[in-house]
């Protein structure tokens, strides 16, 4: 990862895989919010799912609950 993530991009956009790994964690972090606002999941499990911790995914909930 470590080597994938150092990989210059062309033109100060970022390179294919760099998008392709920004976008993953997006969804990533969308399906675990969802997850849990739709009762699937409990918060502790669903901070685990989008790789962060309870604050930060209480953060992450509290600003899609706005968005809305």
């Amino acid at each position: 990862m470590e080597k994938l993530s150092g990989i210059e991009p062309a033109a100060g956009g970022k390179t294919d895989i760099g998008q392709f790994l920004h976008d993953a964690y997006g969804v990533r972090l969308e399906m675990a919010i969802k997850s849990y606002m739709d009762g699937k999941t409990d918060k502790g499990r669903a901070a685990e799912i989008a790789g962060v911790t309870i604050e930060m995914f209480e953060e992450l909930v509290s600003r899609k609950e706005l968005d809305q």
